[in-house]
This record gives C-alpha cells, structure tokens and sequence, in this order.
C-alpha cells in the first residue's frame, strides 16, 4: 500500500520510543539488565564514558560504570526533597522500574555515603523525580579537527607499495 505525498498522509516509516521498539521476542523486558545503560555511549557529554568490557568480569565491570554513573552529580543529583536525574532514566525508566519510587530504590544501591541517605530520603519524602537536560554536545575531550581532503595525505609520505614512510 502507497500512501499519497499530502501533508495530511500518513508516513511510511516513524519513530518510535526505545521501549516501544524493544523486541519481546528477541530480548523480554523480563531480561533486561539495567546496567547496560551506563555501558552505551552515544558520544554525546551526557552519555556514560567509553569503557572496554571483558567477558569474564562483566558483572563487576557493569556495577563499577553503574556506581560511577549514579555518583556524578550531572546524572543524578540530590536538592533537597527532589531527585534530578539524566534522561537516560527517563528515556529508558522501564528498565530501572515501573514507578519514580521503584527508579530510585533501583539507583540507591549504586549511590554511597551521603549521596545514599539523601536519595534515601527523598524516597522516604515521595519519591519526587526531574529530569535534567540532556547534554547532546560530543563529549570529546579535544576539539574534533575537521577533516580536509585536499590535506589529507600531505603530513606523512607513502611509500609505492602503499604504506606509510618514515615520519
């Protein structure tokens, strides 16, 4: 079926929600570990760092990115009676439970010291959530230098049978 180029036509193609575009089948909600949130990097300033997993320690490596996630203050934050989360909380907040209450119980127990008892105590208070704005900028620590064909082969000598000179 073709639908007429109007502006009132329907789309072919639309975006959906990461949760709503989750495959049951292939991966149930059931068998989601939330943890794989803070592995993902998107390159944006407020997605987790990029980090190189191992089979073996998965576990432990996915707690360590998980605590050093809920303990910066840019992706969950204590003020007073309200806790202010990264969007990727929101985004993809299924994961992390089905209520505000649940999300927190699910962050606490990455959180330590006063970090902890304070987002205990919003708990305690409700379970009050904002969420913060969503910093897409590229998280790169240097300026990305902008790519010049015209220069592209003019900083290092190649040899003929193709492979870099002496430098």
């Amino acid at each position: 079926m073709t639908y007429p180029l109007t502006p009132s036509a329907r789309p072919r193609f639309t975006l959906c929600s990461p949760r709503a575009c989750r495959f049951p089948t292939i991966l149930p909600d059931s068998k989601v570990d939330c943890r794989i949130h803070f592995a993902l990097n998107c390159g944006a300033a407020s997605c987790p760092p990029i980090k190189k997993f191992t089979a073996v320690a998965i576990d432990d490596e996915l707690d360590v990115v998980s605590r050093a996630y809920c303990e910066d203050n840019g992706n969950v934050k204590i003020d007073g009676d309200v806790c202010h989360l990264n969007q990727i909380f929101n985004w993809y907040g299924g994961d992390f439970g089905k209520t505000n209450e649940q999300k927190l119980k699910t962050i606490v127990q990455w959180c330590e010291g006063d970090k902890k008892a304070a987002m205990q105590n919003v708990i305690d208070k409700g379970s009050k959530v904002e969420y913060l704005v969503y910093d897409w900028g590229s998280d790169a620590s240097e300026p990305v230098r902008r790519f010049d064909i015209a220069n592209a082969f003019k900083e290092a000598e190649w040899t003929e049978s193709g492979k870099r000179g002496p430098e």
